[in-house]
């Protein structure tokens, strides 16, 4: 829910930020990642990344990326098109 409403404020601002014309600036925050295509939080500081090869790591909140991984099954997943590891959701106690 919470990350419902972080994206409705970031959207609800994106006209504002596309008239101002401000200039934004990307900046790398952590390497050694292969085909990320999700991101989550457990409530505390570190960012859980989903491969689609299998395999969630975790990143920290100065970028570094722990290993070994969180979780990897890439002995059980088959990744490629559509296919692979696609998502991450914690149970809301964890």
């Amino acid at each position: 829910m919470k990350k419902t409403h972080y994206l409705l404020a970031i959207l609800s601002f994106l006209p504002f930020l596309l008239m101002a014309q401000i200039n934004l600036e990307l900046e790398e925050f952590a390497t050694g990642l292969s085909s990320p295509l999700d991101l989550q939080h457990a409530d505390d500081s570190r960012l859980f990344v989903v491969e689609r090869s299998g395999r969630i790591k975790i990143i920290n909140p100065d970028g570094t990326v722990v290993n070994p991984p969180f979780l990897d099954i890439t002995d059980r997943v088959t990744a490629g098109g559509e296919r692979g590891l696609l998502g991450l959701a914690f149970h809301p106690d964890y």
